[in-house]
């Protein structure tokens, strides 16, 4: 019988079907994750795969901006105004940055005065990091990484919970990782949102152009689900308790989108923006032990 990866309960729901995959949902906590879910080794090719630009049409140049010259597009400044959060709330500057990619957040990180290390399970970023920017990134499984002599102030996860098998696992794991009163900063999609409303409207419809676009929310590599509430429901089981939340919506001028996408796209954020029903989660919590129960 299939369960709930976060709370095990057994009051699973479909959600969505995908072709041959369905998304189910809990009833109980309120997450949701893909089933079947794929292997280790078929997620480490897709991101291969994506990193070298062989992923979706509209991400193939995602990681374009990603070197020396990076400017200072929104993301940057997202990364810049998140660096400073975390800095309000902790004197420490021992950074870990798990999924770290091409190591831009790293190098602006350690521009800020943070001592920074990477994680991540794709070779090919890992080397860019390291030529590109001189970084220390480490390449391996983050749940496979073995303890360090110093724990951390704070540990990053840019757009890395949802694409991980277990994050029950991954998060206790980094609240182990980290100092008593240490920081976790999670981003990642909120499904709660207009964005995955609309898709999901979509993909019932059964409009083959529709539900094909609406769809590609929902890619291989994202296993699960997170509304607020089911991510509130995960960070109080392995050990966090959250200090700052809050959503926003993605920019948009690093996907390649025709013009008209594009501005659909930016007038539902623009109602999701007023409905308080963005697409993106930002989180800051803190280590509490006192919670840990998984």
């Amino acid at each position: 019988m299939t369960r709930c990866i976060i709370c095990d309960s057994d009051r699973l729901l479909i959600w969505l079907r995908l072709g041959e995959q369905k998304v189910l949902r809990c009833r109980d906590c309120d997450y949701a994750f893909r089933y079947p879910i794929p292997s280790q080794e078929e997620l480490d090719s897709y991101m291969l795969a994506s990193y070298k630009g062989e992923g979706l049409e509209e991400t193939k140049d995602i990681f374009a901006h990603c070197g020396k010259g990076y400017g200072d597009d929104p993301i940057i400044k997202e990364y810049q105004e998140t660096l400073a959060r975390l800095g309000y709330y902790t004197d420490g500057r021992h950074l870990l940055d798990v999924g770290c990619g091409p190591g831009t957040f790293l190098d602006l990180a350690r521009h800020s005065g943070w001592s920074v290390l990477g994680i991540d399970s794709c070779p090919s970023a890992c080397a860019f990091a390291e030529k590109e920017f001189g970084l220390q990134v480490l390449n391996i499984q983050f749940e496979e990484a073995a303890p360090w002599p110093t724990p951390f102030d704070v540990i990053t996860m840019w757009d890395f919970l949802e694409h991980v098998l277990n994050p029950a696992v991954v998060l206790t794991k980094a609240n182990d990782k980290l100092k008593n009163q240490g920081l976790l900063f999670l981003a990642l999609p909120n499904r709660r949102s207009l964005i995955y409303d609309l898709a999901e409207v979509l993909i019932k419809a059964r409009l083959p152009l529709l539900r094909d676009q609406a769809q590609k929310l929902f890619h291989f590599s994202h296993i699960s689900y997170f509304s607020m509430v089911s991510l509130q429901n995960l960070l109080q089981r392995t050990g966090f308790e959250i200090i700052e939340e809050h959503s926003m919506n993605p920019y948009l001028g690093r996907y390649q989108i025709p013009w008209y996408s594009k501005g659909f796209l930016q007038l539902v954020f623009n109602l999701a923006k007023l409905l308080k029903a963005q697409s993106r989660l930002w989180v800051i919590a803190r280590k509490d032990k006192g919670l840990l129960n998984v």
